[in-house]
């Protein structure tokens, strides 16, 4: 159970990354209580959905983005081969994938421990995110709808 400090920088932190958003103009729905923002945006050909949640107990503001769709069955093998030639290298942020259900999303995460981040980090976070989402949902997509071979799927991850 977070303690009333960790409570505070939290909620300092939500308030600061609702700020970076507002001075960029997003629209966004706020849960102050779970201090989770839910936003997103249009990539260059797929949706970007983004849920930023904070956690007062790991001082940690994570960033999530879930793919629109969800892996078949039959392609399941084959994406993990491509989540993880997209992670291999990747410095900031990864997917993450699982294989029981198909569910495939973007990770990234910022430690607040003990502070309160400048908007200029979130925006970082922010920009990061829907930089590699960008880069990658529509690969992925691809994926899903035609059948690759390993070689092939190299070409199109790189």
């Amino acid at each position: 159970m977070a303690d009333v400090k960790q409570i505070k920088l939290a909620q300092k932190n939500f308030k600061k990354i609702c700020e970076m958003l507002d001075d960029s103009k997003w629209k966004y729905d706020t849960d102050e209580e779970k201090f989770t923002i839910v936003t997103g945006t249009k990539g260059d050909d797929l949706p970007i959905n983004i849920r930023i949640q904070l956690d007062p107990n790991l001082e940690v503001a994570s960033l999530y983005s879930h793919m629109p769709f969800d892996v078949p069955e039959n392609k399941r093998s084959i994406m993990a081969l491509a989540v993880s030639r997209a992670n291999y290298g990747m410095i900031d942020g990864n997917f993450d994938y699982n294989y029981v259900t198909g569910r495939l999303l973007f990770r990234h995460a910022l430690i607040f421990a003990g502070t309160v981040l400048s908007k200029d980090a979130y925006d970082y976070m922010l920009s990061v995110s829907c930089h590699t989402v960008d880069k990658y949902n529509d690969k992925f997509l691809t994926v899903c709808q035609k059948d690759l071979t390993v070689k092939q799927l190299y070409e199109l991850i790189k």
